[in-house]
């Protein structure tokens, strides 16, 4: 594996270059004078949109194609605690066939007010307290991915074990040629800005088991990009599930990035108080 990422860093160091050149908006935001925050601006400014706001009213299907979850504004307020599951359906498979399919479409006597959830991936995370199947999801860009436990929802009365997990994004009908070739050229910068990304941080990482262990994570994220997107509808024509789910471990690096640059600055400075 070990042999595998250091290729990939060998790849990312290669595509340094032509990824920040002199017309790259993150290129420009390095030139002097114009500020830490605006370079970290027009580093992530391709992966805007990534607010739950973006999403309300809108009806996301789980692998494109199956279920149903609309989120909605329940206040004026942009708070975290302004948002609600208004419907939500549920694919699965029966409990008595599970060669058969079933839907489970919750009796919601209200809005599930969602919650937010503290993490260190750079993404908004929201959580439900539905008591038969409580969830978890990070906002991604017109999407989210329903992550975490539980793996499957037991409904006896519906005769269903629903699967909530995985990419919920538009009605994959939706999409057309123009949308593919939006996504097919978004998707080549996403993968060049991932293996930077990696690449920086591979460098900022001291000792041989904190690097063996982001190489771990990287190649862990790729085999979790193709079970999560494999059976997302039409991702091969359209690429909208990778895609997603690649913006996402841009943020996660980025995230990764900040963190790594804070303590390197601590231990500068606790380095220069032992020399005075």
């Amino acid at each position: 594996m070990l042999l595998v990422m250091t290729g990939l860093a060998a790849h990312a160091q290669m595509q340094l270059h032509p990824d920040t050149g002199p017309s790259h908006p993150a290129a420009r935001a390095r030139r002097p004078g114009l500020g830490a925050h605006r370079a970290q601006h027009a580093a992530t400014s391709r992966f805007a949109g990534t607010s739950i706001a973006g999403l309300a009213g809108e009806e996301l299907m789980r692998n494109g194609d199956e279920g149903m979850m609309r989120i909605i504004r329940i206040g004026k307020a942009k708070a975290a605690g302004n948002f609600a599951i208004a419907a939500l359906s549920l694919p699965g498979i029966h409990i008595s066939d599970p060669d058969k399919t079933c839907v489970v479409t919750l009796p919601l006597g209200q809005p599930l007010a969602l919650h937010a959830i503290a993490n260190d991936v750079g993404l908004e995370r929201y959580g439900v307290d539905y008591p038969a199947c409580p969830l978890q999801f990070d906002v991604l860009q017109r999407s989210v991915l329903v992550r975490g436990k539980p793996k499957a929802c037991t409904f006896q009365k519906f005769d269903c074990v629903a699967h909530p997990r995985g990419l919920w994004g538009p009605d994959a009908r939706s999409f057309g040629p123009a949308q593919a070739a939006a996504d097919d050229s978004a998707r080549g910068y996403a993968e060049r800005r991932m293996r930077t990304l990696f690449v920086m941080l591979m460098h900022r990482t001291h000792g041989n088991r904190a690097r063996d262990q982001l190489a771990s994570d990287q190649a862990q994220f790729t085999t979790h990009r193709v079970m999560v997107c494999r059976n997302y509808a039409r991702d091969a024509v359209e690429d909208f599930c990778a895609l997603r789910l690649t913006e996402a471990r841009i943020m996660a690096l980025d995230a990764a990035l900040v963190r790594a640059g804070a303590g390197h600055a601590r231990a500068k400075m606790t380095q220069q108080r032992k020399n005075r």
